[in-house]
């Protein structure tokens, strides 16, 4: 009976209120048939995979269950729909440390012996023992959430210099966005987000929780960062495939004397920039290199394609020109009709929102 209202309510929830997906906490308190039934169940209505269904795979504790029902949770995700994701904290992990053990480092702040965890994460654990992942859709990549310390109040932590702690925020932040799966991050974090070094702020207040929008443009450069790796992301067809094929993309490649981390897909070589302790964002291969593809990567060292960069930098400056014209044109119509008092803060707000969906969502 539990189950159907379960079921009943998520398909309730989407028809009337139109919600694009559901993030169950602790979703390994629930079983694999009822979240196959979910999943299923959201398919019939509006198509495969077209609402997302993802959640914790944990319980926090034992739970009873009935008959021999299995558990959601990371150790039956290859008996869940491939449309059924869960957090990574594997990957989370690896490429920061343990959210338990605040001083603990990850392989970005310079933990030691973390190359394999940061291979299988590349092709979002496709093909690993445990866990047995069928697809990089069943897993979201992340390296902050709302719970525990956000990234940066994590590398407070564990590096003293605040010069090295921001090329390992970059270095973080890019290892997680060029990995399989489905990325996430938390809301913030494209402009070094902190909670003043506190871990779980449920309690805490709004000056604690808040967004800093002062902090925001202070960390221009970082956000636009951000932009650049969602930019590369989308125009790598082995980072957005999300099929159980994907994972045959994506070549992992392993430079153990230098511990750099690299990968590639089919003939082009397309590095991942990963080097202990974020000294450098430096690109590395297996193969020996020849002369020119030493100089090319000798070129491109400078953390991604600073042409995707570029590129990205010059559309958001061509859209936002495009956002005034737009913006003078509808005041002219809109003035010519309404009293201006009454409408000039409706304008902007409606502009702000635009603006703020195109270029944060």
């Amino acid at each position: 009976m539990c189950a159907k209202y379960i079921l009943e309510s998520v398909l309730y929830w989407t028809e009337e209120y139109h919600i694009d997906g559901f993030r169950f906490d602790l979703m390994g308190l629930l079983d694999v048939e009822l979240m196959n039934r979910i999943r299923k169940g959201l398919d019939a209505r509006y198509g495969t995979g077209e609402k997302l269904v993802f959640g914790e795979p944990w319980r926090a504790d034992e739970t009873a269950v009935e008959g021999n029902a299995l558990l959601a949770d990371k150790a039956h995700i290859h008996l869940l729909d491939e449309q059924v994701g869960m957090f990574s904290d594997d990957t989370r992990d690896a490429i920061k440390g343990s959210v338990f053990e605040a001083e603990e480092p990850g392989f970005a702040n310079g933990g030691k012996d973390l190359e394999e965890q940061i291979l299988a994460s590349v092709k979002a654990w496709c093909g690993q023992k445990e866990p047995k992942v069928k697809a990089p859709s069943q897993v979201i990549t992340y390296v902050s959430a709302h719970d525990n310390h956000t990234l940066w109040d994590k590398l407070c932590e564990t590096t003293a210099s605040e010069e090295l702690r921001r090329k390992q925020y970059r270095l973080a932040a890019g290892m997680y966005l060029t990995c399989q799966g489905i990325p996430f991050l938390l809301s913030g974090e494209e402009f070094a987000r902190t909670k003043g070094g506190r871990d779980n702020t449920y309690n805490a207040p709004i000056t604690i929780n808040r967004l800093d929008w002062e902090q925001a443009y202070k960390e221009q450069e970082l956000v636009e960062y951000y932009r650049g790796l969602i930019t590369l992301r989308k125009m790598l067809p082995g980072l957005w495939d999300k099929s159980a094929q994907a994972s045959g993309i994506l070549h992992p490649l392993l430079h153990k004397n230098t511990r750099g981390i690299g990968i590639a897909q089919g003939n082009q070589r397309i590095l991942h920039p990963i080097h202990s302790c974020a000294a450098a964002c430096t690109f590395i291969q297996r193969q020996n290199p020849t002369v020119s593809e030493k100089a090319q990567i000798k070129q491109t060292q400078i953390a991604f394609s600073p042409y995707l960069l570029h590129e990205a930098r010059t559309f958001h400056r061509n859209f936002r020109q495009l956002l005034g014209h737009i913006h003078s044109s509808f005041k002219g119509f809109i003035y010519s009709i309404y009293p201006k008092e009454a409408v000039r803060v409706l304008v902007k707000w409606i502009l702000l929102i635009v603006n703020r969906f195109i270029f944060y969502r």
